[in-house]
């Protein structure tokens, strides 16, 4: 190849990389970005903030349960998966809808990193539908989902286990030696 053949391609390839450098720095595209990202992340920090203030709530009314219907023998055992799986169906959309705002979130702090390098900028795409079962994978990656579950699980299990007048811990055998 010659030298002319090559200064021609990395000319090419100089107007490609120029095409997509903005000439001047745009502010209002800057602000706009941030404003958006700004949004995204304060949602995120509201539904989590909510998402604790229900799940407190629904620990705080299994236990007042569990404390009121102590002895007393009349909570069946079918009754156990029911704040389970109310409290799981509500924690695995809270999840998606976090991971959608992150997502955003993310993409208009992008979008605003391309406006200071001066790079044209590219329409975000919206993320796509997930499914159940992708929503439930997601719910089960989030740390603070599993440990809301999990305490909600222990106290429906408190609550039967109580109710029916199982002691408070566990019952230990202990061998007397002959």
């Amino acid at each position: 190849m010659s030298k002319q053949e090559a200064s021609q391609g990395s000319g090419a390839q100089k107007s490609d990389a120029q095409s997509n450098h903005i000439q001047r720095f745009d502010k209002s595209s800057f602000d706009a970005c941030m404003k958006q990202a700004s949004f995204f992340a304060s949602r995120f920090d509201q539904r989590r903030q909510f998402e604790w203030k229900i799940s407190f709530g629904v620990w705080t009314l299994l236990a007042l349960a569990t404390a009121s219907l102590a002895g007393k023998n009349n909570v069946p055992i079918w009754f156990i998966p029911i704040p389970c799986l109310l409290h799981g169906r509500w924690l695995i959309e809270v999840c998606d809808k976090n991971d959608f705002e992150k997502t955003m979130f993310k993409r208009y702090r992008d979008q605003a990193d391309r406006v200071l390098r001066r790079i044209k900028l590219s329409v975000p795409a919206l993320p796509g539908k997930r499914t159940f079962f992708q929503r439930l994978r997601l719910a089960c990656a989030d740390w603070s989902a599993q440990f809301s579950f999990c305490c909600t699980v222990v106290l429906a299990a408190a609550l039967y286990w109580l109710n029916h007048g199982h002691p408070i811990g566990l019952t230990i055998a202990v061998c007397k030696p002959q």
